[in-house]
């Protein structure tokens, strides 16, 4: 009980302090739904759309590892959270103001991915994207595009300089 409650302060005085330095939402990318793809390639994108949010200066990210630091030290396990209601549960135990759910398939030849952006505390979809991929390479040749896509309700200006500006190849 203490390990938690010294967590949770933690992790609250620590993200008081990112809000009020960058005034930026904060966010994290969730496992998603696969189906016929492995959970290897669909952690794998889900680096890279982690990273690529981030690299657009509209959120601050909480990656994989430390999600999966916090979700161990309150022994919390994703396993069993499928639905988007705990989903969401998950974002707030992370102290996370928005959350990126969807899903990775392969149907027929083609790869299909699927994520909304959903805002926390009100359930609210702030943003959606889509892609039909021809295979993998075709899906990563073409993530920054749909990272664009997803947090274009965030863009600040009218000289938007996107995730596929800031990539390296």
């Amino acid at each position: 009980m203490k390990k938690i409650l010294f967590l949770f302060l933690f992790m609250s005085v620590f993200l008081t302090f990112i809000i009020a330095e960058h005034n930026q939402p904060i966010l994290t990318v969730l496992d998603f739904e696969t189906n016929d793809v492995s959970s290897s390639d669909m952690n794998s994108i889900i680096d890279i759309l982690s990273s690529g949010l981030f690299k657009t200066e509209y959120f601050i990210v909480i990656d994989i590892a430390q999600r999966e630091t916090v979700l161990n030290e309150l022994e919390f396990s994703l396993s069993g959270c499928t639905d988007e209601a705990c989903m969401l549960e998950v974002g707030k135990m992370l102290s996370a103001e928005l959350i990126v759910v969807g899903s990775m398939s392969s149907i027929g030849s083609k790869i299909v991915l699927s994520a909304k952006m959903i805002e926390t505390e009100t359930s609210k979809t702030m943003s959606t994207a889509d892609g039909i991929y021809a295979d993998m390479d075709d899906l990563l040749g073409n993530l920054y595009h749909f990272i664009d896509s997803l947090s274009l309700p965030y863009a600040k200006n009218e000289d938007i300089i996107t995730a596929s500006d800031k990539r390296t190849t």
